[in-house]
């Protein structure tokens, strides 16, 4: 047994300071055992809570445990740390974001005695727990999908819109008052009187039945027609020129709010009605007739002229022969080639050359038999 084995600690040990100090740490003793030939060895005897550690006595504070500015404080056996805000735990490890509130990716950041999270797109709200679908912005039963940094909804039928929110009543496609009512994926109008269609679109009116730029109106049950002048009827189909105007020939075309007749010559007036007889220009009982684009005067005995003006033969009496009086009365004598009661009328002229040419042939064929018929008689007379 060595030879200081049963010595006291080294506080109490006269020979302590030659074997230097105890250094065993805050609150510890330390023992020597050995002898003066063979050397002492230390031997840290710890208090209560510290551990031994490379002859040297560590508390539960030493290395500081406590973390993120937390001060550690030995009690008994252990320590215990008094955390600054916002820290906490046995450590002082914990704080607001350790147990990861923010969500969907965001990032959290301690600021004050309290964090903050930044929330990627298009996530929101404190902990990044909101997106464009939390609040379900879908109508009528849309399910809302994420797509890229917004929303889209996917709508049941018949439903339609960015968010559902519209179906084929919404703007209500019937027209003109007609009633709508779904019908499976579509839907069906029912309309008003006086209009037809899918839509109720078509009226009287819509095939534009008043003609010549009539205005048509609806009227109860079918429509009316708004003529403008000239024209008239119940599709304004009819025009000063329906019932033929014009006569003796004329062509009827509509002028302004009246007609117009355009008169074939010789005849004139508001409807081809006049000609140069109408106010029968012949005097003395003259019979007039139209004579082409003229007109002739058909004297009554004794009268004569151009417009039976005179009652004596003159110039204009005949108008291709000579004219002779008997009693009171006068008589053409028409000119070659010319007939009627004035001479007026030219008649067609047989050419004589033919007529000669055939007589000269009925001659000389007469004269041909007659010569045979002698001399078949000289023959038979010889004969005898």
């Amino acid at each position: 047994m060595p030879f200081f084995s049963g010595l006291p600690k080294c506080t109490q040990i006269i020979f302590a300071p030659s074997l230097g100090a105890c250094d065993c740490g805050t609150g510890a003793n330390c023992t020597w055992e050995g002898s003066i030939f063979f050397g002492f060895t230390k031997y840290c005897l710890c208090p209560d809570g510290s551990k031994l550690k490379e002859q040297h006595c560590e508390d539960p504070c030493t290395g500081g445990p406590c973390k993120n500015g937390g001060k550690c404080e030995v009690e008994k056996n252990s320590f215990k740390c008094y955390c600054p805000a916002p820290f906490s735990g046995k450590n002082c490890e914990t704080d607001p974001c350790t147990s990861g509130p923010c969500k969907n990716g965001g990032k959290c950041e301690v600021e004050k005695n309290s964090f903050k999270c930044y929330c990627p797109a298009p996530f929101s709200g404190n902990n990044c727990e909101t997106d464009p679908c939390t609040k379900n912005p879908c109508e009528n039963g849309g399910i809302c999908r994420l797509q890229g940094n917004s929303s889209k909804c996917y709508c049941r039928t018949p439903y339609f819109g960015d968010k559902c929110q519209k179906d084929p009543c919404t703007n209500n496609p019937c027209k003109n008052g007609g009633n709508f009512s779904l019908l499976g994926d579509s839907f069906k109008c029912d309309c008003k009187d006086n209009f037809v269609g899918d839509r109720c679109e078509y009226d009287p009116c819509t095939l534009s039945p008043c003609l010549n730029n009539g205005n048509c109106t609806v009227n109860e049950h079918s429509f009316k027609c708004e003529c403008k002048l000239p024209f008239f009827g119940d599709r304004c189909e009819k025009d000063p020129c329906l019932d033929k105007p014009c006569i003796n020939g004329g062509t009827c075309r509509v002028s302004g709010n009246s007609f117009k007749c355009d008169c074939k010559t010789p005849y004139f007036g508001a409807k081809c009605e006049i000609d140069l007889c109408t106010i029968n220009p012949c005097q003395n009982g003259g019979i007039c007739r139209l004579n082409s684009t003229s007109f002739l005067c058909y004297c009554r005995a004794p009268y004569s002229g151009r417009l039976c003006e005179s009652n004596v033969c003159n110039a204009d009496t005949c108008i291709h022969g000579k004219c002779e009086v008997i009693g009171q009365y006068y008589k053409c004598r028409c000119d070659e080639g010319f007939t009627g009661f004035r001479c007026e009328d030219k008649v067609q002229i047989i050419s004589d050359k033919p007529v000669v040419w055939q007589l000269i042939q009925t001659s000389v064929l007469i004269s041909i038999l007659i010569l045979h018929l002698g001399m078949f008689c000289f023959y038979l007379r010889r004969k005898k």
